[in-house]
C-alpha cells in the first residue's frame, strides 16, 4: 500500500511517537491535524492522520479544514493532500486549487 488513513487518530505524545517512528522507519510521510480540542460533547483528542509512501507519492500541497470555522457545530477536521506521483514524470499531477 502507498496511502493508509487513521480516523480517530489518538494525539496522546507517546502514541503520536510510536506512528512517526513506525511511518519513518517504513519509508512513509506521517501527515496529521488534531481537532481543535472542544465539541458540543466536552474536550476532543483525536483527529486524523495519513502515512504516504515517501518513494511513491510527495506531498505537493497539503489543506487544513476546521468545519467549526464554517458554522457547524461540532469539532471536525479534514486533512486533504495533494499528492504527485514519483513513478510518473513531472507534471503529471492533478492538483485542485482551493
Amino acid at each position: 500500500m502507498c496511502v493508509y488513513t487513521c480516523q480517530e487518530h489518538w494525539f496522546d505524545p507517546e502514541h503520536q511517537k510510536v506512528y512517526e517512528e513506525l511511518a519513518q522507519k517504513h519509508g512513509y510521510r506521517y501527515e496529521s491535524l488534531q481537532r481543535s480540542g472542544w465539541n458540543c460533547d466536552g474536550p476532543s483528542e483525536d483527529g486524523i492522520a495519513i502515512l504516504v509512501k515517501s518513494e511513491t507519492f510527495d506531498v505537493v500541497e497539503r489543506h487544513d479544514v476546521h468545519f467549526h470555522a464554517y458554522g457547524i457545530p461540532q469539532d471536525r477536521v479534514a486533512l486533504l493532500l495533494c499528492l504527485s506521483d514519483r513513478r510518473r514524470p513531472r507534471g503529471s499531477s492533478h492538483c485542485p486549487r482551493f
